[in-house]
């Protein structure tokens, strides 16, 4: 079989392999990205760092397994479990590293320690014999995340059924996952990155994001020489939302790849794409113990929109009004350890030739939303209301998405938290449009009294009889209306 076919069975094999996970990468010994499976922006930046950090403080033989959710690990958020286990195919070993999400406990954290239980990589299997007894320690903390035993055993099993596969494909055909097919791999990804980014031409732009609570995010971004730098000095440090220079690098990168219509398996080949330069203790370089949700949820979407604009510019190419994507963010927590969380999706901004998309997670690939009836089997409270926010689009030639809008009858008394996401920063449309509206919350009393909400975040209580009333953001338009 010539080298061609051989790579393409390997691309091929990658992709099966990861395509059982929501987010997962392989990695050879050399610390080579071979395959890249992402559900948000972050986990591009942040997969290699989590391996290597791993297999620094242990061996990681075969049939191991360590579990962190620590976001100065090369985790993303506290809410999210990361596996990584070493396998071995003839003298090389690899390593799978997986992801897992669960339901984030949205609060006003000072710090790390306030949004949950932070777990350091920590061994939980050797040789495929889980340690049951420090799982158990974990789950019983009371800060531990929500449906931590379950994630771990369904993904536990899903990992190792897919080392085991690999494996197998590699027995039969010993050639598949040799140094020189990796090579050839990674080689063919480059030649077709370099091939797009030749067309690119020389220019630079700036571009700024300022929130109405004062944090600045300066963007320069410069293509030269075929060379793609985005270079954040003069972005602000802030007390509330926060990001690190991991997950700020891969938002760049996945914005880059959504720009160029990325159609190949991502592998290391594509990181040699960009430099992304972030100031020391600004909002996007965060250091521990900064509290990180908040920052995740609010800064990528329109970080990556800002890069897309810029990019835009310079290229005289797609351009993207601002997005309201996962602009509005709820939780409601019962008695009895009932949590229903829930992201109102807001509307995406409008390109050169297409109106923006309606209350779609433009940057998340994963569509997990359960139906109202699931919802209201699960939880005390009733959905009397769940569509499209008329006119929150921006208007131009091409108009911005429209958010959404999500109306809630709470049937037990609780605790509503919440994240406005993007209200302290309008969804600019571009070139003459208008912006997308900003998000709007409120709790009208069983009362009849009206309370409406205008802090970013925060935390009250409900009661029974209480409607919360939520608007996600639109997108912003584009281009001047005919």
């Amino acid at each position: 079989m010539n080298s061609f076919h051989q790579t393409q069975n390997l691309s091929f094999l990658l992709t099966e392999i990861l395509a059982e996970f929501e987010s997962a990468v392989i990695i050879n010994q050399e610390g080579q990205t071979l395959g890249l499976r992402y559900e948000v922006l972050p986990d591009l930046g942040t997969f290699a760092p989590l391996v290597e950090m791993a297999s620094r403080y242990f061996p990681l033989n075969e049939g191991d397994l360590v579990l962190t959710n620590d976001p100065y690990s090369g985790g993303t958020t506290l809410s999210v479990l990361n596996f990584i286990t070493a396998f071995k195919v003839g003298d090389q070993k690899f390593f799978l590293a997986v992801r897992g999400r669960l339901k984030p406990k949205l609060s006003s954290a000072k710090s790390l320690e306030d949004e949950g239980l932070r777990i350091p990589p920590t061994p939980i299997a050797t040789g495929r014999e889980m340690n049951h007894a420090l799982l158990e320690i974990i789950r019983s903390h009371p800060m531990a995340p929500e449906g931590f035993f379950e994630k771990v055993t369904q993904l536990s099993q899903s990992i190792w059924t897919q080392v085991d596969l690999v494996k197998s494909w590699a027995a039969k055909n010993p050639t598949l996952l040799s140094r020189q097919n990796q090579k050839n791999l990674l080689n063919e990804t480059q030649r077709r990155i370099h091939k797009t980014i030749d067309e690119l031409p020389n220019g630079d732009h700036r571009l700024d994001l300022t929130f109405e609570t004062g944090e600045v995010i300066r963007l320069h971004t410069e293509i030269k020489d075929k060379e793609v730098h985005f270079d954040f000095a003069g972005t602000t440090h802030s007390s509330r939302i926060f990001l690190t220079d991991q997950s700020t690098y891969g938002t760049c990168l996945g914005a880059f790849l959504c720009f160029l219509g990325q159609d190949f398996l991502i592998n290391e080949s594509a990181f040699s794409m960009i430099q992304v330069t972030t100031p020391k203790d600004c909002l996007l370089n965060a250091k521990y113990p900064s509290p990180i949700f908040e920052g995740l949820a609010e800064i990528t979407s329109l970080l990556g929109s800002a890069v897309i604009q810029s990019l835009a510019e310079i290229t005289k190419s797609r351009s993207m009004g601002l997005n309201g994507s996962v602009s509005t963010i709820l939780t409601l927590s019962f008695s009895g350890g009932q949590f229903f969380f829930d992201p109102v999706a807001g509307g995406t901004g409008a390109t050169d030739d297409s109106n923006g998309l309606d209350a779609f997670y433009f940057w998340v690939l994963s569509r997990r939303q359960p139906s109202i009836e699931e919802i209201e089997r699960l939880y005390p409270i009733t959905v009397l209301q769940s569509g499209i926010r008329p006119d929150s689009g921006g208007k131009g030639k091409h108009n911005g998405g429209h958010g959404m809008i999500r109306e809630i009858l709470v049937k037990e008394a609780g605790s509503l938290r919440w994240l406005l996401g993007h209200r302290n920063i309008q969804n600019k449309g571009l070139k003459g449009a208008q912006a997308g509206k900003p998000s709007e919350l409120s709790v009208i009393k069983a009362s009849g009294e009206e309370l409406v909400i205008s802090d970013p975040h925060g935390e009250i209580a409900v009661q029974a009889g209480d409607r919360i009333l939520a608007a996600s953001a639109g997108g912003g338009g584009l281009g001047k209306s005919p």
